[in-house]
């Protein structure tokens, strides 16, 4: 009989462990997470310091222009792939970790792969956590610092580690060929008397100031501020305009500021380091600061990062969307404001409309018609006739809507002129035809105007005539004078304790450079004449008529009075003073 063995059970499959799910990591988690990682290194300076070695062989010097090599985008946190820093693969490409993995790590598959190929030498990265792949790039992230949200371009030296921000155009091929004087200058001992803020302290000076920083001797934007070791005042030169002057003019010459007579030698030159790192922060295409008594420090005037201009041609509901198009709009304000064409243009302009024609039309100098905001880059159209300018901000905003139509609302249109003159842009087609940027240029002689006006609200159309007619306009700084006009006299002489002109008590007595009396005027003047209560442009003295050219501040009567206030109890409205031998005594007039 057959027997029927028993059959084996069938065996269960095995089911696959499950694995847990990997969620998709945000962009702005994975940023957080690598700084946060960066910031807990121990020895981070010290390793790219050795990294930087490696390359000093080959090159002392890295031009830092703060874009990222992927994408053309101004750099925020600027990174080396490990491997890459690791096996010294490269010095000059930056990484900006944001748009980086925007690229190669927004995706789940590309986070599931746990590595990353550098896109410029094609070194892959393998790592656990995302955190490890990266190095931060120490000197790229401390200039960022440095230099603000919008950086400009900065030379750095690795041996010495100095950095100066660079000119463009024709300026910056010339500060290129003085680079070896310039990285000497700049390893140079800085002067503390010289520098800004302890000058504002020195000068007492207890009010908040438009402080124009331009180059006292060509006009410039100034990248590198010196003065020399000499010169009392807060204006400054810029380095490369110096450096040219002395290899093509002269070795020394008197400083251009009015009332100054220092020399102005190469050896004297003294860099002011808080003007230096103001100038980083600033916009490159801005000149003017405003110093901040309360904070008591300089301030770019867009440094509130709200442009009314930009406001005033498009409506933002969102700080991001706004920052955006401000760094867009600022980008085609540099590329203009820097142009070689705007002073060939300039002077064509007014060698063809002469002053007889200027002072028929109607000119407003302060206000831009389009946004009611301070005309501070003045420009037009190529083919505009008349002298009236607009800012170029608001210009420029007109110019990008024109070249990117989907920059402007739902629902607008387009606008295609000049709004000064309505005269039709016009698009490059051919290769001969005017690029759109050559069609607006910056009015160079207004410009300048501006910036040497004593007194915001005291510029007028009759004082930018007498400037286009080679007339001096009059200026109005402090000199600070310790050879005062009463030193040297044996003399007994009465002077009023209340400002001829502000009728204030004088603490800070001042004179004219033509006066040659004994009674002063109050600081408090100069603080009238630039909130536009009084013009002292066109004021004569008081006392003897004669005109102001610049003020001079009389620190040996200052001293003097400063004593007599503390020891009198009493007011008294006329003094006597005493003058004998370089010295003077202040006594009331009753005695």
């Amino acid at each position: 009989m057959q027997q029927f063995l028993p059959q084996p059970l069938p065996q269960p499959v095995p089911q696959p462990v499950p694995q847990p799910v990997q969620n998709l990591r945000s962009i702005s988690e994975i940023l957080q997470a690598v700084q946060k990682a960066h910031s807990a290194l121990q020895n981070a300076n010290s390793d790219f310091e050795e990294r930087t070695k490696k390359f000093s062989g080959l090159t002392s010097t890295m031009t830092v222009n703060f874009e990222c090599t992927l994408t053309k985008e101004t750099i925020k946190y600027a990174v080396v792939l490990y491997e890459c820093f690791k096996t010294f693969k490269h010095y000059d490409g930056v990484i900006d970790l944001e748009q980086f993995l925007k690229l190669n790590y927004s995706k789940l598959e590309q986070q599931q792969q746990k590595q990353l190929s550098c896109p410029i030498c094609k070194t892959v990265t393998k790592f656990e956590k995302i955190e490890d792949a990266f190095f931060p790039h120490v000197i790229i992230n401390e200039l960022r610092a440095k230099c603000g949200e919008f950086p400009r371009q900065i030379m750095y030296n690795f041996i010495d580690k100095t950095y100066y921000p660079l000119h463009k155009g024709k300026m910056g091929i010339a500060q290129n060929s003085y680079f070896e004087q310039i990285g000497k200058f700049m390893k140079k001992e800085i002067n503390p008397a010289n520098q800004f803020y302890q000058m504002v302290k020195s000068f007492n000076v207890n009010c908040s100031f438009l402080f124009y920083n331009n180059c006292s001797l060509s006009s410039i934007k100034v990248m590198i501020p010196v003065r020399s070791q000499q010169c009392k005042h807060f204006e400054v030169y810029d380095l490369t305009a110096l450096l040219i002057h002395f290899d093509k003019k002269e070795k020394q010459f008197q400083c251009k500021r009015p009332g100054c007579n220092s020399i102005i030698k190469e050896e004297d030159l003294c860099l002011d380091q808080d003007l230096f790192n103001s100038c980083l922060k600033s916009y490159s295409f801005r000149f003017s600061f405003i110093y901040n008594k309360e904070k008591r420090k300089l301030e770019d005037i867009l440094e509130e990062k709200q442009d009314i201009n930009l406001f005033k041609f498009r409506k933002f509901y969102q700080t991001q969307d706004y920052l955006n198009y401000q760094s867009k709009i600022y980008k085609i304000v540099d590329q203009i404001y820097t142009s070689p064409i705007n002073q060939d243009k300039t002077e064509e302009f007014y060698k063809k409309y002469s002053v007889e024609n200027i002072k028929n039309q109607n000119l407003e100098l302060k206000f831009c018609q389009f946004t009611d905001q301070r005309i501070e880059l003045p420009c037009r159209c190529i083919r505009c006739e008349q002298v009236q300018t607009c800012d170029l901000r608001y210009m420029s905003c007109i110019l990008n809507q024109f070249q990117n139509p989907a920059d402007i609302k739902i629902g607008d249109k387009v606008i295609d002129k000049c709004p000064l003159c309505t005269t039709p842009f016009t698009k490059k087609v051919k290769p001969k035809d005017i690029p759109i940027f050559e069609q607006v240029y910056v009015d160079v002689k207004m410009m300048n105007f501006i910036t040497i006006t004593t007194g915001f609200a005291n510029i007028n159309k009759k004082d930018f005539i007498n400037y286009l007619q080679d007339k001096v306009i009059t200026k109005v700084i402090l000199k600070k004078d310790q050879e005062s006009i009463l030193k040297g006299k044996q003399a007994i002489t009465f002077i009023k304790l209340e400002c001829p002109i502000s009728k204030k008590k004088i603490t800070r007595p001042i004179r004219g450079n033509n006066c040659t009396h004994a009674q002063p005027y109050d600081f408090a003047i100069l603080d009238m004449h630039q909130e536009g209560s009084i013009n002292l442009n066109e004021r004569n003295c008081d006392i003897c008529q004669a005109k102001f050219d610049y003020f001079s501040e009389d620190t040996f009567l200052k001293d003097q009075l400063d004593i007599f206030y503390t020891e009198q109890q009493e007011e008294y409205e006329t003094v006597r003073l005493n003058i004998m031998n370089n010295k003077i005594s202040i006594k009331p007039k009753t005695l």
